[in-house]
């Protein structure tokens, strides 16, 4: 695939204390996922994500809140023929109310359960739902 075809971004696993996983939809997509957004070429992915959780969300998250999980790659869920190579990122947050903003349509708290539910984008369902299963505390 060309380089061209590689979309870089950086996406944060939010999850609340009662093991909800935050996920949003974007304006003309059926797929929910992880907010988070393109790196621009000056950025770092910590910064770009920082910048688009206050975008997309208005939460202002010091960068020392978020802890890196890895790089992962992905096919893209809005953009056809494209794969995304995902920095990610999680951080636990109290279950606040969160509005969309910028190009977000939706926003909510889902458990695991709900989630399998959704119309998930390839990242969160190949690869981020199966880390949320796997720290998930036993009961």
């Amino acid at each position: 695939m060309k380089q061209s075809n590689i979309i870089h971004i950086a996406a944060a696993i939010i999850t609340n204390y009662s093991n909800e996983m935050l996920l949003v939809r974007k304006q003309n997509s059926p797929y929910f996922m992880q907010a988070g957004g393109k790196i621009e070429p000056t950025e770092s992915p910590i910064h770009a994500l920082v910048r688009e959780l206050h975008e997309e969300l208005q939460l202002v998250i010091p960068p020392q809140q978020l802890h890196y999980v890895g790089k992962f790659s992905e096919s893209a869920a809005n953009e056809a023929n494209h794969r995304i190579n995902a920095h990610l990122f999680s951080m636990k947050l109290a279950k606040i109310s969160i509005k969309a903003h910028a190009e977000l349509a939706e926003v909510g708290w889902y458990s695991m359960e709900q989630a399998q539910h959704l119309c998930l984008a390839p990242l969160t369902e190949k690869v981020i739902l199966p880390i949320v299963q796997k720290n998930k505390p036993a009961h």
